[in-house]
């Protein structure tokens, strides 16, 4: 079983992730824990393994990228999760950052791309790789 972290400040974004993260194969609430900020995620990760995080970076408008710096504390940390990096209010470049810093992967501001299409086909890939299982190389009709 292969938990997700969700860290998100926003209530409307974390229902929606938690809704992708379902439709990818994580079962809540037994394996999807949602946190508003860094400290509340941070707990989280003292007692609980996750496989997955979704970071978002904007927390807030005085933590313009708290993200990234939860991020690198995470892979200091030596988290062993596949991490995705939200960037949805910066430029692909703040994602390209992230990256830099630890994530594995990032969504970023993409026109014509579906967040929630996107967000569960990279969850499915990281669930997969986490779980050591096949690795779905198709989409689902």
């Amino acid at each position: 079983m292969t938990s997700i972290l969700i860290l998100e400040d926003e209530p409307k974004q974390q229902r929606q992730i938690q809704e992708v993260a379902e439709l990818a194969g994580f079962k809540e609430p037994e394996e999807v824990r949602i946190a508003s900020n860094t400290e509340e995620a941070w707990n989280l990760i003292q007692t609980q393994t996750f496989g997955v995080a979704v970071i978002d970076i904007h927390l807030g408008n005085d933590l313009e990228e708290a993200g990234i710096d939860f991020i690198q504390r995470l892979r200091e940390a030596k988290f062993p999760g596949k991490i995705i990096a939200l960037t949805t209010k910066h430029a692909n470049s703040v994602g390209v950052r992230a990256m830099a810093y630890g994530a594995n992967d990032f969504i970023g501001r993409w026109d014509n791309i579906d967040f929630r299409d996107l967000l569960t086909e990279k969850l499915e890939i990281f669930k997969a790789l986490v779980e050591g299982g096949g690795f779905p190389l198709q989409r689902k009709a």
